[in-house]
């Protein structure tokens, strides 16, 4: 991520203004005097003063960073809320049934004998919430040694390449993160026990295998189109009666059935736009987002057992472990080099070696070739966010740990339709 809008000059300048003790100590930066300046902060024997430049600097990271955190992020579509949700603020989607009419047949029978509706009756909407919500806390460290602080302010640049691979670092783990709890709220929407999925809600078609299978796919989806343009209750679980255009729809497919479809199926057709995914109505055309899996993949051994996670000291997944054994502390390396874990067992505690991936994954979504939704359907909103320095002067470096925490849901009043392959005999 390359960040090229400020040099060292303007980067330390805006930091020394919004930081009193920098202020105080040092003269506004000129291209001149910018290294010395540098020098002598990195340098300084009083920790206070370079703890003080360095919160200031993770200030304006963070302020680069809220605004370019969903970079590279496949599922990024799926953040919403601007650049965050203030503590204490609430993701709620209200959606009212329509309301329906007096039935003309009523009115014909009753009023010739001058019976009408009492005027003074309350018929209040029916509303429904969404309801399903959970919380991703993430944590991220990032070490910066007086060595770098120093080197950044040998060029005009050098502030700016700091920043850089700062933003980078956090940047490519949070992406990862995310991309991963965007596939795992599909997986909970598709096989959560809160609630039950409406019959239309599950489209049935034989796997993608050749042209004809995957005409047939392509049929199904234009199927799917054409029918949530109409105002019905088919496709979301409350019963909501609703309609779709092709503009505010999402398909989830994997890579691996696009590129089947072509190679079998766009590739050898006449005419190619009787296989485009675009409603009959000509409302746009359904944007297509490829996901590797549908998300709740669960590791498994060689013998098919299931797997925990096993971490280090600093929290990181470093392997995996027997989900039956009971993990007595983080993961350490041994006297060989080797990582170890120490574990009880069947009665026994013994530190164990464990492979660092498991043999596989089981993956419960095996079936599903598609999932089609409306933009609202799914969603991350970053709730909060902060960042703590911590400086090690016998290692003269700074960590600072950044904390984010992110909410995590789906709403069952929207519109979306899950497209699963026939089981085999």
């Amino acid at each position: 991520m390359a960040v090229n809008t400020y040099n060292g000059v303007e980067i330390f300048n805006a930091i020394r203004k919004s930081t009193p003790s920098i202020a105080s100590r040092y003269p506004e930066a000129t291209k001149e005097t910018l290294k010395s300046i540098g020098y002598n902060i990195a340098n300084s024997g009083d920790v206070n003063v370079r703890m003080d430049y360095m919160s200031g600097l993770m200030r304006l990271v963070s302020a680069v960073f809220v605004k370019s955190n969903n970079i590279n992020n496949p599922l990024s579509d799926m953040i919403v809320g601007g650049e965050f949700y203030a503590f204490g603020d609430i993701i709620e989607n209200l959606k009212v049934h329509i309301a329906k009419a007096v039935s003309p047949k009523y009115l014909a029978a009753n009023l010739a004998t001058g019976a009408t509706i009492d005027p003074f009756v309350q018929k209040q909407a029916e509303l429904e919430v969404e309801f399903f919500q959970s919380n991703l806390p993430l944590q991220y460290l990032v070490t910066v040694s007086e060595w770098q602080l120093a080197r950044a302010f040998e060029s005009e640049q050098g502030m700016n390449s700091l920043i850089s691979a700062i933003l980078e670092s956090i940047t490519n783990g949070l992406n990862a993160d995310l991309y991963v709890a965007g596939k795992n709220i599909i997986n909970e929407y598709i096989n959560s026990n809160d609630h039950t999925l409406a019959e239309g809600q599950e489209v049935v078609v034989d796997d993608v295998v050749d042209a004809t299978t995957g005409k047939a796919f392509v049929l199904a989806v234009k199927d799917v189109l054409s029918a949530v343009q109409f105002p019905t209750n088919a496709f979301n679980p409350r019963k909501i009666t609703q309609t779709s255009t092709g503009d505010t729809l999402t398909m989830y497919v994997r890579p691996t059935l696009i590129n089947k479809l072509s190679t079998e199926v766009w590739a050898s057709a006449f005419h190619r736009d009787d296989l485009d995914l675009t409603p009959v109505d000509g409302s746009g055309r359904i944007r297509i987002k490829s996901v590797d899996n549908f998300g709740g993949l669960a590791p498994k051994g060689s013998s098919n057992e299931a797997l925990q996670e096993v971490y280090d000291s600093l929290g990181t997944v470093v392997g995996y472990i027997d989900a039956a054994a009971t993990v007595n502390g983080p993961a350490h390396k041994n006297a060989s080099g080797q990582w170890v874990v120490n574990i009880t067992s069947a009665g026994v505690t013994a530190d164990t070696t464990f492979p660092t991936e498991p043999d596989h994954f089981d993956d419960p979504n095996e079936g599903v070739l598609a999932v089609i939704a409306t933009d609202k359907a799914f969603g991350m909103a970053l709730r909060r966010q902060n960042y703590m320095p911590i400086t090690n002067p016998r290692g003269v470096y700074t960590n600072f740990w950044y904390n984010m925490e992110y909410w995590c849901f789906y709403s069952d009043l929207e519109n979306v339709i899950i497209i699963k392959k026939a089981p085999t005999n």
